[in-house]
């Protein structure tokens, strides 16, 4: 069995990934450059956390 082209999904995530992680800072930063930067660290400890359980499943 051949597995489906996946390949639109893909980019459309890594579309989304980008837009959240470029425009949500920079939005915040408008009212606050420290909930800017709180934005960021939580981006970057959620996927940290989602890197870590994919790995975790595929082992």
């Amino acid at each position: 069995m051949e597995r489906p082209d996946d390949r639109r999904a893909s980019a459309l995530r890594f579309a989304t990934e980008l837009v959240a992680w470029v425009a949500t800072p920079w939005a915040l930063s408008r009212q606050s450059w420290v909930l800017a930067v709180v934005s960021v660290v939580v981006r970057i400890g959620r996927d940290r956390s989602r890197q870590r359980s994919y790995v975790s499943r595929s082992s």
